[in-house]
């Protein structure tokens, strides 16, 4: 099965591209999971396995894996009960934490991935913009 693999920082310099696709295969008696995916990234370079996975190979919790444009990993669900399917998209994002500069309260929601950067995208235009550090 064909699977497309979005990389971002640290991973695509590790990869040296942001784009990956990869032929994925399982047992006939079972599907290809993403925790598969993210197995078979930690094989093709030692620093893509200490990025993504800890000393007992379990996926770091700063990690936020989404499928087709969807979060599907967030603060530890099992990524061994997400299956994959020919033609997925899938994109690893590092989960960074920020606080509130205007001390309101922070807001957990969920976003697709092209919201969450495009989110990020304006908050740099805007602070460029007026100078913020």
């Amino acid at each position: 099965m064909r699977i497309q693999v979005v990389l971002t920082p640290p991973l695509d310099d590790i990869a040296g591209e942001r784009c990956l696709h990869l032929e994925l295969s399982a047992p006939a008696s079972a599907p290809v999971t993403a925790l598969d995916l993210v197995h078979h990234l930690a094989t093709l370079d030692s620093r893509m396995r200490t990025a993504l996975l800890d000393a007992e190979g379990r996926v770091l919790p700063a990690w936020r894996l989404f499928l087709d444009g969807r979060i599907v990993l967030e603060r530890g669900e099992e990524l061994a009960s997400v299956p994959l399917r020919e033609g997925n998209e899938v994109t690893l994002l590092l989960g960074l934490a920020g606080g509130c500069r205007s001390g309101g309260q922070a807001q957990e929601s969920r976003l697709s991935v092209d919201a969450a950067l495009g989110r990020r995208a304006e908050r740099v235009r805007r602070e460029a913009q007026v100078g913020v550090p």
